[in-house]
């Protein structure tokens, strides 16, 4: 897999522009089985426990790990666990532990069958996972097609130092930034409507545009984005990715 910088974070675009890790509140978590929203050109169906942007995270910092390494269903990816809950932004403790194990075990129980114009895959986001109980460590096996999720423009770099610092709306701040990454950076428009259903908020569009705005002043806050502003009768919102 190739090298990121070490303050960046690789997530596919085509996951970001998604509902995959879905923007969804603490105990909200549905069994899934079904075609998602996703952009024009691409397809994705997920069955499993729904995910969330905590288990993105997960997902993101394993992926920073392989960087560098052949990533193969014989190549395992050695993790330090208390490591990896520190570089997710959680303490480490019994139980932040227990959560880290379920989240993997939703990452590798999951299925999942992305098509765009260049690919079709259907795997699951980890194959396997070895805890160490005695060594605190995991090794975690990657489909190697995975991989390709990572090759050429296909994939978004996200500024984890930033990631780590939203202190409101974090689930919605940290799906908008993964999103907004993954576009060229400038001006942005969108309706309401489509960024409701591209991140799997499951509240009315009355109560998604409070939650919107707030989020949105957090990219703002942290220079993410500039100039955000609502218009048309509230039914679209423009921005500037700096």
């Amino acid at each position: 897999m190739r090298r990121f910088s070490e303050d960046m974070r690789a997530i596919s675009s085509d996951l970001a522009r998604s509902p995959l890790f879905a923007s969804i509140r603490p105990g909200k978590r549905k069994l899934k089985d079904e075609l998602l929203p996703s952009p024009d050109g691409v397809s994705i169906h997920y069955r499993g426990e729904q995910l969330d942007q905590a288990d993105c995270d997960v997902f993101m910092q394993l992926i920073h790990e392989a960087r560098g390494q052949v990533v193969g269903p014989h190549s395992p990816i050695r993790i330090n666990r208390a490591d990896l809950l520190v570089q997710t932004g959680r303490d480490v403790g019994g139980r932040n532990y227990q959560w880290l194990a379920a989240s993997l075990s939703r990452l590798r129980d999951c299925r999942l069958t992305i098509e765009n114009k260049r690919h079709r895959l259907e795997t699951s986001l980890i194959l396997k996972i070895l805890t160490d109980k005695a060594e605190g460590t995991f090794e975690v096996l990657f489909d190697p097609d995975i991989v390709k999720m990572f090759l050429g423009n296909e994939y978004t770099l996200v500024e984890w130092k930033k990631r780590k610092m939203f202190s409101k709306r974090v689930d919605l701040a940290k799906w908008l930034h993964a999103f907004t990454s993954s576009h060229a950076r400038g001006r942005q428009r969108w309706k309401i409507a489509t960024l409701l259903t591209l991140c799997g908020y499951a509240s009315p569009l009355r109560k998604f545009r409070e939650a919107l705005t707030e989020a949105l002043g957090e990219l703002a806050r942290l220079d993410i984005i500039t100039g955000v502003s609502f218009y048309e009768n509230d039914t679209k919102v423009r921005w500037v990715r700096l």
